[in-house]
């Protein structure tokens, strides 16, 4: 029977991470994140804040998602996946100085979706209730053209 891994704490990832860069606990230590707070949040004693979650991450040169989770991927990440996900396999990103340009190919057809004054995250959440929504649209055509047929070899019968 194979034993069952427990889940590493914030804590407990930071101290690997500190151990394995080599550095003491007062060398992580910095302005916003004193070498006592680090040490209770290392110990489990104290839960960390995000201003200090992001100042180890930089420190420590991985994401703060990394610090918090577990995991190198952020939510703008997972989203960008999941609007992948729900396209043909074509979804472009275009960053400008205004916002977003999201454009995606789906059943052959090709949909931009322009988002000024949006970060990436905002246009990706954005695109996918646009997505979302002309899925919903396109089974709602289904129903309605199922149904419109249905009522014509109603209609001839019935002649």
């Amino acid at each position: 029977m194979a034993a069952r891994r427990r889940a590493e704490s914030v804590g407990q990832r930071i101290r690997r991470l500190r151990l394995e860069r080599g550095l003491s606990q007062r060398q992580l230590a910095q302005p916003g994140v004193s070498f006592a707070y680090l040490s209770r949040i290392e110990s489990g004693q104290r839960a960390v804040s995000l201003k200090a979650l992001r100042l180890l991450a930089r420190k420590l040169d991985v994401l703060p998602e990394y610090l918090e989770h577990g995991c190198n991927a952020t939510s703008t990440d997972q989203l960008a996946e999941q609007a992948f996900k729900n396209t043909d396999g074509a979804l472009w990103l275009t960053l400008t100085a205004d916002g977003v340009i999201l454009t995606w190919q789906e059943a052959g057809n090709t949909f931009q979706l322009d988002r000024p004054g949006d970060n990436l995250t905002q246009a990706l959440l954005a695109a996918l209730d646009r997505i979302g929504e002309l899925a919903r649209l396109d089974a709602q055509e289904a129903r309605l053209h199922a149904r419109r047929a249905e009522i014509l070899r109603e209609r001839q019968q019935a002649e």
